[in-house]
């Protein structure tokens, strides 16, 4: 658990310094998005109830992770993808899936909530009020540096004003906003053009190809993880994700070539079977 010097109190789960409450949290959420990923995939095929029993299992654990790490990232990064993946499934067909799942979420989230609370997680010092999310200390520092970070870019908007931020000496919790920052017009422009590009094929993923579907998910949550924490240079896995997102290829298949039994590849980079 992560100590609160303030008080003195253990106020939230954490490991050590790589296990950190941040990185916990999202991994609590990738646990979640592939328990959730596997779920809707099995529409259609026959699940037992020892394997319905572990995907609960999994995904309640994933919950719990998320809450008990009371990341705001983390939490921003589960609110956002799960009404995201939920409404593709939803658009898919999977509507009975769907169903089942909301009412487990519905159903598991307050008994979560209260095991955190009395395990002794502090959740009103992070996201139970207004002030907590928008006005604590932690969160007016990052507007600080991301608002001092921002000022240098404009201060040197071509190549950039340097690779952290000068006052506090941090880079400065934003991807975007230290892209431009670093690097000036020229990379942060880049930047928010491979992000734009990789959103566009992450959604393509999701909505298209079941088999890489996760990692379009996963990208999207360190997408989102990278708005609010951590550094382009200690970023392996969002880079990674990246990577992977923007070289996986989707097939392409025409109504003449249905037909026909033939399919249109794009020269991409991993060829992979379509989805019809």
């Amino acid at each position: 658990r992560n100590l609160n010097d303030a008080s003195g109190t253990w106020t939230r789960m954490a490991g050590n310094e790589c296990l950190n409450p941040i990185t916990l949290g999202h991994t609590g959420v990738s646990l979640v998005i592939m328990v959730l990923l596997l779920w809707l995939h099995r529409r259609g095929q026959r699940t037992t109830r020892f394997l319905a029993a572990a995907y609960a299992a999994l995904a309640l654990l994933g919950l719990y992770i998320v809450v008990a790490a009371a990341s705001r990232g983390s939490i921003t990064s589960l609110a956002v993808l799960l009404p995201l993946l939920l409404w593709l499934g939803w658009s898919k067909g999977a509507r009975l899936w769907v169903g089942v799942t909301l009412a487990g979420i519905v159903c598991a989230l307050p008994f979560v909530v209260k095991h955190v609370l009395n395990a002794g997680t502090d959740l009103s010092l992070y996201v139970g009020s207004r002030e907590a999310i928008l006005e604590s200390e932690s969160v007016l520092s990052r507007y600080t540096v991301i608002a001092d970070a921002w000022q240098q870019f404009l201060q040197n908007p071509v190549w950039g004003s340097s690779l952290i931020e000068r006052n506090s000496m941090l880079y400065p919790h934003n991807f975007i906003v230290e892209s431009f920052m670093a690097t000036g017009m020229v990379g942060g422009l880049a930047f928010c053009a491979l992000v734009v590009l990789s959103i566009k094929k992450s959604i393509r993923l999701l909505r298209h190809h079941p088999t890489m579907a996760w990692a379009g998910a996963l990208y999207l949550q360190a997408l989102i993880g990278a708005m609010f924490s951590g550094g382009l240079y200690f970023a392996p896995v969002f880079w990674g994700l990246q990577g992977l997102v923007l070289a996986v290829a989707i097939p392409e298949v025409t109504p003449h070539a249905l037909v026909a039994g033939k399919e249109k590849r794009p020269n991409n980079i991993i060829p992979l079977e379509p989805v019809r």
